[in-house]
Protein backbone atom coordinates (compact mmCIF):
# COMPACT_ATOMS: atom_id res chain seq x y z
CA UNK A 1 0.00 0.00 0.00
CA UNK A 2 1.24 3.36 -0.80
CA UNK A 3 2.39 5.45 1.94
CA UNK A 4 -0.02 8.11 3.35
CA UNK A 5 0.25 12.19 1.76
CA UNK A 6 -0.74 14.51 3.76
CA UNK A 7 -0.09 18.32 3.60
CA UNK A 8 2.24 19.25 6.78
CA UNK A 9 2.14 22.69 5.95
CA UNK A 10 5.52 24.05 6.96
CA UNK A 11 6.13 21.86 9.50
CA UNK A 12 8.38 18.52 9.30
CA UNK A 13 6.61 15.94 7.84
CA UNK A 14 4.74 13.12 10.67
CA UNK A 15 5.67 9.40 11.41
CA UNK A 16 3.95 6.97 9.87
CA UNK A 17 2.14 3.61 11.86
CA UNK A 18 -1.10 2.04 12.48
CA UNK A 19 -3.19 3.72 15.28
CA UNK A 20 -2.60 1.40 18.35
CA UNK A 21 -6.04 -0.55 19.50
CA UNK A 22 -7.61 0.85 22.14
CA UNK A 23 -8.87 -1.57 25.47
CA UNK A 24 -12.24 -3.05 24.78
CA UNK A 25 -14.69 -0.94 26.26
CA UNK A 26 -15.74 -1.62 29.66
CA UNK A 27 -16.60 -0.09 33.09
CA UNK A 28 -12.89 -1.45 34.73
CA UNK A 29 -11.32 -0.20 31.05
CA UNK A 30 -12.83 3.60 31.55
CA UNK A 31 -11.56 3.73 35.52
CA UNK A 32 -8.51 2.54 33.79
CA UNK A 33 -8.15 5.02 30.61
CA UNK A 34 -9.74 8.40 32.34
CA UNK A 35 -7.14 10.33 33.77
CA UNK A 36 -6.14 13.54 31.98
CA UNK A 37 -10.03 14.91 32.59
CA UNK A 38 -9.64 14.70 36.24
CA UNK A 39 -6.22 16.56 36.40
CA UNK A 40 -7.87 18.86 33.95
CA UNK A 41 -11.16 19.37 36.69
CA UNK A 42 -8.89 19.77 39.66
CA UNK A 43 -7.39 22.05 37.47
CA UNK A 44 -10.55 24.29 36.76
CA UNK A 45 -12.51 23.81 40.35
CA UNK A 46 -9.58 25.78 41.92
CA UNK A 47 -9.99 28.99 39.73
CA UNK A 48 -13.71 28.81 38.11
CA UNK A 49 -15.59 27.14 40.84
CA UNK A 50 -14.16 28.02 44.30
CA UNK A 51 -12.94 31.36 43.73
CA UNK A 52 -15.20 33.12 40.65
CA UNK A 53 -18.77 31.82 40.74
CA UNK A 54 -18.71 31.67 44.47
CA UNK A 55 -17.41 35.76 44.14
CA UNK A 56 -20.27 36.23 41.80
CA UNK A 57 -22.79 34.14 42.91
CA UNK A 58 -22.42 35.97 46.70
CA UNK A 59 -22.56 39.60 45.29
CA UNK A 60 -24.90 39.25 41.98
CA UNK A 61 -26.74 36.18 42.98
CA UNK A 62 -27.40 32.55 40.70
CA UNK A 63 -28.70 33.93 37.83
CA UNK A 64 -25.38 34.33 36.20
CA UNK A 65 -24.33 30.53 36.26
CA UNK A 66 -25.53 30.07 33.20
CA UNK A 67 -22.04 31.35 31.56
CA UNK A 68 -20.62 28.03 32.77
CA UNK A 69 -22.44 26.03 30.82
CA UNK A 70 -21.06 25.88 27.84
CA UNK A 71 4.89 26.93 13.07
CA UNK A 72 7.17 27.79 15.46
CA UNK A 73 6.08 31.38 15.78
CA UNK A 74 2.61 30.05 16.48
CA UNK A 75 4.79 28.22 19.23
CA UNK A 76 6.04 30.86 20.69
CA UNK A 77 3.06 33.28 20.42
CA UNK A 78 1.02 30.39 22.88
CA UNK A 79 3.64 30.49 25.18
CA UNK A 80 3.72 34.26 25.14
CA UNK A 81 -0.56 33.81 25.92
CA UNK A 82 0.40 31.22 28.11
CA UNK A 83 2.75 33.30 30.39
CA UNK A 84 0.23 35.92 30.93
CA UNK A 85 -2.54 33.69 31.67
CA UNK A 86 -0.85 31.90 34.35
CA UNK A 87 2.47 33.48 35.14
CA UNK A 88 0.90 34.93 38.24
CA UNK A 89 0.93 32.21 41.17
CA UNK A 90 -2.47 33.20 42.82
CA UNK A 91 -3.95 29.87 43.29
CA UNK A 92 -1.05 29.37 45.69
CA UNK A 93 -1.71 32.85 47.16
CA UNK A 94 -5.29 31.22 47.63
CA UNK A 95 -4.25 27.85 48.74
CA UNK A 96 -1.78 29.91 51.91
CA UNK A 97 -4.92 32.05 53.22
CA UNK A 98 -6.39 28.99 53.95
CA UNK A 99 -3.63 27.29 55.21
CA UNK A 100 -2.99 30.79 57.51
CA UNK A 101 -6.56 30.63 58.78
CA UNK A 102 -6.36 26.92 60.24
CA UNK A 103 -2.76 27.68 61.70
CA UNK A 104 -3.79 30.74 63.26
CA UNK A 105 -7.52 30.95 63.74
CA UNK A 106 -8.73 34.01 61.78
CA UNK A 107 -8.63 35.13 58.01
CA UNK A 108 -5.98 37.02 57.03
CA UNK A 109 -5.86 40.63 57.38
CA UNK A 110 -3.51 43.46 55.93
CA UNK A 111 -1.54 43.21 59.14
CA UNK A 112 -1.07 39.39 58.24
CA UNK A 113 0.55 40.30 54.88
CA UNK A 114 4.11 39.14 55.30
CA UNK A 115 2.92 35.58 57.43
CA UNK A 116 0.76 35.12 54.94
CA UNK A 117 3.49 35.69 51.85
CA UNK A 118 5.38 33.44 53.96
CA UNK A 119 2.53 30.31 53.81
CA UNK A 120 2.19 31.54 50.27
CA UNK A 121 5.94 30.71 49.49
CA UNK A 122 5.77 27.21 51.22
CA UNK A 123 2.42 26.14 48.96
CA UNK A 124 4.31 27.50 45.98
CA UNK A 125 7.81 25.15 46.36
CA UNK A 126 5.67 22.27 47.39
CA UNK A 127 3.93 22.12 43.84
CA UNK A 128 7.63 21.81 43.16
CA UNK A 129 8.57 18.58 44.91
CA UNK A 130 5.50 17.07 43.47
CA UNK A 131 6.30 17.17 40.06
CA UNK A 132 9.56 15.78 40.91
CA UNK A 133 7.91 12.43 41.13
CA UNK A 134 5.70 9.64 39.36
CA UNK A 135 7.43 7.65 36.43
CA UNK A 136 5.73 10.69 34.01
CA UNK A 137 4.99 13.84 35.06
CA UNK A 138 1.44 13.13 34.02
CA UNK A 139 0.64 9.99 35.71
CA UNK A 140 1.99 11.48 39.34
CA UNK A 141 -0.11 14.15 38.84
CA UNK A 142 -3.05 12.00 37.85
CA UNK A 143 -2.65 9.75 40.92
CA UNK A 144 -3.07 13.02 42.95
CA UNK A 145 -5.70 14.36 41.20
CA UNK A 146 -7.95 11.56 41.63
CA UNK A 147 -7.27 12.00 45.52
CA UNK A 148 -8.19 15.61 45.79
CA UNK A 149 -10.95 15.64 42.87
CA UNK A 150 -13.10 12.56 45.21
CA UNK A 151 -12.12 14.42 48.62
CA UNK A 152 -13.43 17.71 46.94
CA UNK A 153 -16.53 16.77 45.45
CA UNK A 154 -17.36 14.61 48.60
CA UNK A 155 -17.54 17.63 50.92
CA UNK A 156 -19.29 20.01 48.64
CA UNK A 157 -22.20 17.60 48.55
CA UNK A 158 -22.12 16.45 51.98
CA UNK A 159 -22.07 20.21 53.04
CA UNK A 160 -24.79 21.42 50.99
CA UNK A 161 -27.05 18.23 51.59
CA UNK A 162 -27.44 18.81 55.33
CA UNK A 163 -26.75 22.75 55.55
CA UNK A 164 -28.59 24.10 52.41
CA UNK A 165 -32.59 24.28 51.94
CA UNK A 166 -34.41 23.03 48.82
CA UNK A 167 -35.63 26.16 47.83
CA UNK A 168 -31.86 27.28 47.52
CA UNK A 169 -31.27 24.26 45.86
CA UNK A 170 -33.72 24.92 43.34
CA UNK A 171 -32.84 28.81 42.59
CA UNK A 172 -29.43 28.23 41.96
CA UNK A 173 -30.19 25.26 39.27
CA UNK A 174 -32.44 27.92 37.81
CA UNK A 175 -29.52 29.85 37.47
CA UNK A 176 -28.18 27.45 35.13
CA UNK A 177 -30.51 27.87 32.80
CA UNK A 178 -31.00 31.66 32.94
CA UNK A 179 -29.25 32.74 29.59
CA UNK A 180 -28.44 36.22 29.14
CA UNK A 181 -29.60 37.93 31.98
CA UNK A 182 -26.41 40.47 33.46
CA UNK A 183 -26.96 41.47 36.93
CA UNK A 184 -26.87 45.80 37.14
CA UNK A 185 -23.73 46.78 37.67
CA UNK A 186 -21.46 43.41 37.19
CA UNK A 187 -17.43 43.27 37.68
CA UNK A 188 -16.68 42.76 33.78
CA UNK A 189 -12.96 41.67 34.70
CA UNK A 190 -14.84 39.00 37.32
CA UNK A 191 -17.31 38.40 34.43
CA UNK A 192 -14.62 37.66 32.17
CA UNK A 193 -12.87 35.49 34.50
CA UNK A 194 -15.81 33.72 35.48
CA UNK A 195 -16.69 32.91 32.15
CA UNK A 196 -12.84 31.44 30.80
CA UNK A 197 -12.56 29.82 34.65
CA UNK A 198 -16.03 27.63 34.17
CA UNK A 199 -13.72 25.21 32.36
CA UNK A 200 -10.01 24.32 31.83
CA UNK A 201 -9.29 28.03 30.46
CA UNK A 202 -7.30 29.29 27.91
CA UNK A 203 -4.45 27.08 27.59
CA UNK A 204 -5.41 24.63 29.58
CA UNK A 205 -7.34 23.20 26.76
CA UNK A 206 -4.40 23.00 24.88
CA UNK A 207 -1.98 21.42 27.69
CA UNK A 208 -4.72 18.53 28.50
CA UNK A 209 -3.80 17.63 24.92
CA UNK A 210 -0.02 16.95 26.04
CA UNK A 211 -1.55 15.21 28.94
CA UNK A 212 -3.86 13.07 26.88
CA UNK A 213 -0.55 11.99 25.14
CA UNK A 214 1.18 11.51 28.00
CA UNK A 215 -1.46 9.07 29.36
CA UNK A 216 -0.88 6.86 26.27
CA UNK A 217 -4.18 8.28 24.09
CA UNK A 218 -4.13 7.16 20.18
CA UNK A 219 -1.24 7.62 18.96
CA UNK A 220 0.25 8.95 22.24
CA UNK A 221 1.63 5.42 22.99
CA UNK A 222 4.37 6.22 20.17
CA UNK A 223 5.52 9.17 20.87
CA UNK A 224 6.55 8.88 24.27
CA UNK A 225 6.51 11.28 27.24
CA UNK A 226 7.81 13.63 29.48
CA UNK A 227 9.80 11.87 32.49
CA UNK A 228 9.53 12.93 36.08
CA UNK A 229 12.87 14.05 37.70
CA UNK A 230 12.57 10.87 40.19
CA UNK A 231 11.57 7.48 40.08
CA UNK A 232 10.86 7.73 36.02
CA UNK A 233 12.12 4.85 33.39
CA UNK A 234 13.90 6.30 30.39
CA UNK A 235 11.27 7.45 28.38
CA UNK A 236 11.83 8.73 24.86
CA UNK A 237 9.30 12.01 23.51
CA UNK A 238 9.76 12.68 19.54
CA UNK A 239 10.24 16.25 18.36
CA UNK A 240 7.28 15.09 15.64
CA UNK A 241 4.08 13.70 15.91
CA UNK A 242 2.75 10.31 14.02
CA UNK A 243 -0.02 10.12 11.78
CA UNK A 244 -2.25 6.82 10.71
CA UNK A 245 -3.64 5.90 7.35
CA UNK A 246 -7.61 6.53 7.84
CA UNK A 247 -7.50 4.14 4.42
CA UNK A 248 -7.16 1.26 6.64
CA UNK A 249 -10.51 0.04 8.25
CA UNK A 250 -8.81 -1.03 11.70
CA UNK A 251 -7.30 1.99 12.51
CA UNK A 252 -10.42 4.12 11.94
CA UNK A 253 -12.28 1.18 14.06
CA UNK A 254 -9.52 2.12 16.70
CA UNK A 255 -10.40 6.14 16.17
CA UNK A 256 -13.91 5.48 16.98
CA UNK A 257 -12.95 3.38 20.14
CA UNK A 258 -10.37 6.08 21.53
CA UNK A 259 -13.12 8.97 21.08
CA UNK A 260 -15.53 6.69 23.29
CA UNK A 261 -12.73 6.97 25.64
CA UNK A 262 -12.52 10.73 25.36
CA UNK A 263 -16.26 11.48 25.75
CA UNK A 264 -15.62 9.73 29.13
CA UNK A 265 -12.62 11.51 30.14
CA UNK A 266 -13.16 15.02 28.52
CA UNK A 267 -17.15 14.31 28.58
CA UNK A 268 -18.31 13.25 31.32
CA UNK A 269 -15.23 13.76 34.16
CA UNK A 270 -14.02 16.87 32.73
CA UNK A 271 -17.27 18.95 31.30
CA UNK A 272 -19.46 16.85 33.61
CA UNK A 273 -17.86 17.71 36.63
CA UNK A 274 -16.82 21.44 36.01
CA UNK A 275 -20.74 21.99 35.94
CA UNK A 276 -21.56 19.88 38.81
CA UNK A 277 -18.61 21.72 41.12
CA UNK A 278 -19.63 25.10 39.77
CA UNK A 279 -22.99 24.58 40.93
CA UNK A 280 -22.22 23.19 44.29
CA UNK A 281 -19.31 25.75 44.58
CA UNK A 282 -22.34 28.73 43.97
CA UNK A 283 -24.80 26.77 45.94
CA UNK A 284 -22.26 27.20 49.41
CA UNK A 285 -22.22 30.86 48.35
CA UNK A 286 -25.43 31.78 47.73
CA UNK A 287 -26.94 29.93 50.90
CA UNK A 288 -24.37 31.29 53.54
CA UNK A 289 -22.71 34.77 52.36
CA UNK A 290 -24.56 37.42 52.63
CA UNK A 291 -26.04 39.05 48.75
CA UNK A 292 -23.62 41.49 48.06
CA UNK A 293 -20.67 40.65 50.15
CA UNK A 294 -17.19 41.24 47.79
CA UNK A 295 -14.72 38.37 48.15
CA UNK A 296 -11.73 39.78 46.44
CA UNK A 297 -8.91 40.47 49.42
CA UNK A 298 -5.96 38.60 50.54
CA UNK A 299 -8.08 35.99 52.35
CA UNK A 300 -10.38 35.19 49.31
CA UNK A 301 -9.21 31.48 49.28
CA UNK A 302 -10.54 31.11 53.09
CA UNK A 303 -13.66 33.07 52.95
CA UNK A 304 -16.23 30.30 53.20
CA UNK A 305 -14.92 28.57 55.79
CA UNK A 306 -15.58 31.59 57.98
CA UNK A 307 -19.68 31.54 56.72
CA UNK A 308 -19.81 28.03 57.14
CA UNK A 309 -18.56 27.75 60.72
CA UNK A 310 -21.48 29.60 61.67
CA UNK A 311 -23.65 26.96 60.13
CA UNK A 312 -21.59 24.18 62.35
CA UNK A 313 -18.36 25.05 63.97
CA UNK A 314 -16.45 22.10 63.07
CA UNK A 315 -16.81 23.02 59.15
CA UNK A 316 -13.90 25.86 59.78
CA UNK A 317 -11.21 22.96 59.68
CA UNK A 318 -13.13 20.66 57.27
CA UNK A 319 -13.93 24.21 54.77
CA UNK A 320 -9.90 25.30 55.34
CA UNK A 321 -9.14 22.01 54.25
CA UNK A 322 -10.90 21.59 51.18
CA UNK A 323 -10.48 24.85 50.09
CA UNK A 324 -6.50 24.57 50.51
CA UNK A 325 -6.94 21.17 48.11
CA UNK A 326 -8.71 22.70 45.59
CA UNK A 327 -6.35 25.84 44.72
CA UNK A 328 -3.46 23.80 45.65
CA UNK A 329 -3.97 21.04 43.29
CA UNK A 330 -4.75 23.97 40.73
CA UNK A 331 -1.72 25.92 41.22
CA UNK A 332 -0.11 22.45 40.80
CA UNK A 333 -1.85 21.52 37.21
CA UNK A 334 -1.71 24.76 35.68
CA UNK A 335 2.18 24.97 36.33
CA UNK A 336 2.61 21.64 34.84
CA UNK A 337 0.65 22.61 32.42
CA UNK A 338 2.56 25.82 31.50
CA UNK A 339 5.90 23.97 32.01
CA UNK A 340 4.89 21.28 29.42
CA UNK A 341 3.46 23.80 26.64
CA UNK A 342 7.15 25.30 26.73
CA UNK A 343 9.02 22.06 26.71
CA UNK A 344 7.04 20.62 24.01
CA UNK A 345 7.28 24.05 21.69
CA UNK A 346 11.58 23.96 22.51
CA UNK A 347 11.71 20.40 22.24
CA UNK A 348 9.92 20.24 18.73
CA UNK A 349 11.18 23.32 17.32
CA UNK A 350 14.74 23.98 18.08
CA UNK A 351 17.70 21.04 18.01
CA UNK A 352 19.80 22.13 21.20
CA UNK A 353 18.16 20.17 23.97
CA UNK A 354 18.09 17.18 21.70
CA UNK A 355 21.61 17.07 22.43
CA UNK A 356 21.24 16.81 26.46
CA UNK A 357 22.09 13.99 28.17
CA UNK A 358 18.28 14.51 29.94
CA UNK A 359 17.09 15.21 26.85
CA UNK A 360 13.12 16.68 27.89
CA UNK A 361 13.57 15.47 31.05
CA UNK A 362 16.11 18.57 31.42
CA UNK A 363 14.39 21.09 29.24
CA UNK A 364 11.05 20.53 31.29
CA UNK A 365 12.83 21.15 34.70
CA UNK A 366 14.71 23.72 33.51
CA UNK A 367 11.76 25.66 32.65
CA UNK A 368 10.19 25.22 35.56
CA UNK A 369 13.12 26.69 37.79
CA UNK A 370 12.67 29.67 35.47
CA UNK A 371 8.92 29.80 36.27
CA UNK A 372 9.18 28.95 40.30
CA UNK A 373 11.61 32.10 39.85
CA UNK A 374 9.59 34.45 38.19
CA UNK A 375 6.37 33.51 40.37
CA UNK A 376 8.41 34.66 43.44
CA UNK A 377 8.41 37.77 42.12
CA UNK A 378 4.62 37.77 40.76
CA UNK A 379 3.22 36.80 44.14
CA UNK A 380 4.26 39.92 45.56
CA UNK A 381 2.41 42.25 42.65
CA UNK A 382 -1.52 42.10 43.78
CA UNK A 383 -3.82 40.14 45.94
CA UNK A 384 -4.12 36.55 45.08
CA UNK A 385 -7.45 37.38 43.74
CA UNK A 386 -6.58 39.86 41.39
CA UNK A 387 -3.47 37.80 40.13
CA UNK A 388 -5.90 35.39 38.74
CA UNK A 389 -8.36 37.39 37.35
CA UNK A 390 -6.04 38.91 34.97
CA UNK A 391 -4.52 35.67 33.84
CA UNK A 392 -8.10 34.49 33.33
CA UNK A 393 -9.22 37.16 31.18
CA UNK A 394 -6.19 36.57 29.32
CA UNK A 395 -7.21 33.01 28.84
CA UNK A 396 -9.93 34.28 27.36
CA UNK A 397 -8.54 35.97 24.54
CA UNK A 398 -6.37 32.97 24.35
CA UNK A 399 -10.05 30.84 23.54
CA UNK A 400 -10.85 33.27 21.08
CA UNK A 401 -7.25 32.55 18.87
CA UNK A 402 -6.97 28.88 19.79
CA UNK A 403 -10.74 28.59 18.47
CA UNK A 404 -9.97 30.37 15.14
CA UNK A 405 -6.67 28.72 14.29
CA UNK A 406 -7.89 24.97 15.68
CA UNK A 407 -10.81 25.31 12.94
CA UNK A 408 -8.18 26.36 10.56
CA UNK A 409 -5.65 23.62 11.49
CA UNK A 410 -8.26 20.35 11.59
CA UNK A 411 -9.74 21.17 8.46
CA UNK A 412 -6.54 21.87 6.39
CA UNK A 413 -3.78 19.32 8.07
CA UNK A 414 -5.91 16.38 8.56
CA UNK A 415 -6.89 13.78 6.65
CA UNK A 416 -10.46 14.35 5.46
CA UNK A 417 -11.75 10.85 6.90
CA UNK A 418 -11.42 12.51 10.56
CA UNK A 419 -11.64 15.71 10.23
CA UNK A 420 -14.29 17.02 12.37
CA UNK A 421 -17.55 17.49 11.26
CA UNK A 422 -19.82 20.33 10.69
CA UNK A 423 -21.45 20.57 14.12
CA UNK A 424 -17.64 21.01 15.83
CA UNK A 425 -16.65 23.37 13.67
CA UNK A 426 -19.97 25.52 14.41
CA UNK A 427 -19.00 24.96 18.02
CA UNK A 428 -15.81 26.61 17.56
CA UNK A 429 -17.00 29.59 16.01
CA UNK A 430 -19.63 29.83 18.66
CA UNK A 431 -16.73 29.72 21.34
CA UNK A 432 -14.42 32.37 19.43
CA UNK A 433 -18.03 34.41 19.53
CA UNK A 434 -18.99 33.82 23.51
CA UNK A 435 -15.19 34.51 24.54
CA UNK A 436 -14.93 37.71 22.30
CA UNK A 437 -17.88 39.27 23.66
CA UNK A 438 -16.20 39.37 26.98
CA UNK A 439 -12.71 40.41 25.98
CA UNK A 440 -14.23 43.08 23.78
CA UNK A 441 -16.48 44.16 27.36
CA UNK A 442 -13.46 44.09 29.13
CA UNK A 443 -11.94 46.44 26.96
CA UNK A 444 -14.91 48.96 26.26
CA UNK A 445 -14.62 48.86 29.91
CA UNK A 446 -11.31 49.94 31.01
CA UNK A 447 -10.83 52.49 27.86
CA UNK A 448 -14.39 54.09 28.03
CA UNK A 449 -15.00 53.57 24.28
CA UNK A 450 -18.35 51.23 24.45
CA UNK A 451 -20.56 49.68 26.82
CA UNK A 452 -22.16 45.88 26.87
CA UNK A 453 -22.88 44.94 30.22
Amino acid sequence: MAELKVDHGMMPDWGRADLPAPPPISARNIWTVVGPGTIALSMSIGSGEWLMGPALGAKFGPTILWITTGPRFWGWVYVVFGFFQVAWPGWAGGAAAALFAAFVGKLPGAPDKATLMAFTYFTFGLTVLLLLWGGTVERGLEKIMTVIVIAIFTGLLLFNLFFVDAATWWRVFKGLFSFGVMPKGVDVLLLGAFAAYSGAGGMGNIWTASWLRDKGYGMGSLVGAIPSAIGAKEVKLSPIGTIFDPAKASNMANWKTWWKYLYWDQGAVFGGGCIIGMYLCVLIAVAIIPFGTSITGIGAGAYQAEYMAKSWAPLWFLALFCGFWILYGTQLAVMDGYIRVVTDIVWSSTKKPHTWKAGPKALYYLALLIFVAWGCIAINLARPMVLIMIGANMAGFCFIVSSIQQLVVNNTLLPKEVRPPLWRNIGLVCVAIFYSYFVLALVGKQTGWWSFV
